[in-house]
């Protein structure tokens, strides 16, 4: 079996969407992916929430988190995997990592998967 080497981390993309009033999990979802995968890069693409910075501003002073806006006309999902995808091409950071995990803010890891079993 092929071992992964400390350079080829996941990264996750994350699509954001927040409304006051709604318990957002994003927060929950970053610390279990760094207590799961230590190093690995965490991009959060928010889908132009209102009142984003009631969870950005707790967020922002992670390690190994990226905060983008999804400016573009696509939303929801798609439009935030493309601009996370964006910023791993536009800083030459796609071949540092053999797997993206694309999800939604609402999604839980709570088990570590096995990547080196994946590859």
């Amino acid at each position: 079996m092929v071992e992964l080497d400390d350079k080829n981390k996941p990264v996750f993309i994350i699509a954001h969407k927040y409304y006051r009033g709604y318990e957002s999990y994003v927060e929950y979802y970053i610390n279990n992916i760094q207590k799961l995968y230590d190093d690995s890069l965490i991009i959060v693409v928010d889908n132009n929430s209102i009142y984003k910075d009631d969870i950005f501003d707790k967020i922002k002073t992670y390690d190994n988190v990226i905060l983008l806006d999804n400016n573009i006309e696509c939303k929801f999902e798609i439009g935030a995997y493309q601009i996370g995808l964006k910023y791993l091409i536009d800083n030459n950071l796609v071949d540092k990592y053999h797997f993206i995990v694309l999800s939604q803010d609402t999604f839980i890891i709570k088990n570590k998967v096995d990547f080196n079993k994946l590859y």
